[in-house]
Parts: C-alpha cells; structure tokens; sequence
C-alpha cells in the first residue's frame, strides 16, 4: 500500500504508516503540492475484501474531502490487491 505515493499522502497532511497499516489509499486532483497543499482536495477509500466466494462483490467506503473525482489514480494499486487476493497472497 506504500506504493500509492508516500509524499503525496505526507503533502495531504496524512501518516503514511497509519493508512498503509488500515488499507486506506489516497487519489488527489491536484498537479503539484501547491495546489494540493492550499486546496488539500484529496479522496481517501478503501475496499472490502469479497463479500461471496467467487471474489467478484466488494464494497468501497469513500471519504471526500474537497475531491470530486472517482479515485482513478488509485485504479492501478487497486487492480494489484484484487490480483493478490486473487492469488491467494493476502
């Protein structure tokens, strides 16, 4: 979970540490830090593991603090955990 930028995450005001350990990834709308540290528009979520066995049903809680968008650069990171669980890895 460290991999969904650890500076971004630190930019936002957030631990680092705090939300790899709780699963919490963080998609922000902004270029560069001054428009992320004067507007601080960031989309924190996380994701359930498969409700039903066949890994296709999940939930996703969403927390937005001034962000508007879907999450989507947190899609890549996303795609991994699903693979994981998938593989039997987590």
């Amino acid at each position: 979970m460290k991999e969904n930028n650890g500076r971004k995450i630190e930019e936002a005001g957030e631990n680092v540490s705090e939300l790899a350990e709780l699963g919490i990834l963080l998609d922000d709308e902004a270029d560069d830090c001054n428009i992320l540290c004067s507007n601080k528009r960031i989309l924190l979520q996380i994701f359930t593991k498969s409700i039903f066995n066949n890994d296709t049903f999940f939930l996703e809680f969403i927390e937005r603090r001034g962000a508007t968008g879907f999450g989507a650069g947190n899609i890549r990171i996303l795609w991994k955990i699903v693979q994981q669980q998938i593989n039997g890895e987590t």
